[in-house]
């Protein structure tokens, strides 16, 4: 939800996957422009370690964007597209 609520603040219309499989979590729509976006959780296990995330390249062709949350921070990582908080309209 963290996600979709950025999403929502910056503008963007969100929609949400009710499928348990389905090829993205997300899909966000801003003027014309359509994200597929991909959710995923990330930890930082030391302190300046880098962010540790599945990999998700199997599935790459189903999203566009891949969000990285960190649940104890609440820190969204975008990775592998656009950000899309700071992308323009």
């Amino acid at each position: 939800m963290a996600v979709c609520s950025a999403l929502l603040l910056a503008g963007w219309d969100v929609y949400r996957s009710v499928a348990p499989h389905g090829r993205c979590d997300l899909i966000a729509q801003r003027d014309t422009k359509t994200l597929r976006i991909e959710v995923t959780t990330g930890r930082f296990y030391r302190k300046g370690s880098p962010l540790s995330y599945p990999d998700h390249a199997k599935t790459k062709a189903s999203w566009d964007v891949l969000a990285v949350v960190v649940p104890e921070t609440g820190e969204i990582h975008w990775k592998d597209g656009p950000d899309p908080i700071t992308q323009p309209a």
